[in-house]
């Protein structure tokens, strides 16, 4: 497993850095644009702080396996609840507290837009 750093200088809209943590035999983490109108939607009445927007690639000459890809992310501790968009729904996204001003937490998702709420 390796860490891939996004950095928020990537894009305008990026509000902070996240590490994605994924095994690079097989996979590459791209940063992207985040979705079209997701800064409008709400979760639970309220806006989100979206934080980096990326997707996990399968590198070329890898066979696909079936499933949804396994990986974790680190990012700095904020307030509110941390959620991520699986390109349908806002979902709350459990984490653990590190201890160090970051937080981590283990998604299945295929490239979900990460964020705090208020």
């Amino acid at each position: 497993m390796k860490k891939f750093k996004i950095r928020k200088q990537d894009f305008p809209e990026f509000t902070g850095d996240i590490e994605v943590e994924v095994d690079e035999t097989q996979f590459e983490v791209v940063p992207e644009r985040f979705p079209p109108g997701l800064a409008d939607k709400l979760y639970k009445g309220q806006r989100v702080r979206w934080v980096a927007n990326f997707v996990v690639k399968k590198k070329p000459g890898i066979a696909k396996r079936g499933g949804k890809v396994k990986y974790a992310i680190e990012l700095a501790k904020s307030t509110g609840e941390l959620v991520y968009f699986d390109g349908q729904n806002i979902l709350p996204l459990a984490y653990v507290d590190l201890g160090n001003g970051n937080v981590r937490a283990e998604l299945e998702a295929d490239d979900p837009s990460t964020g705090w709420t208020p």
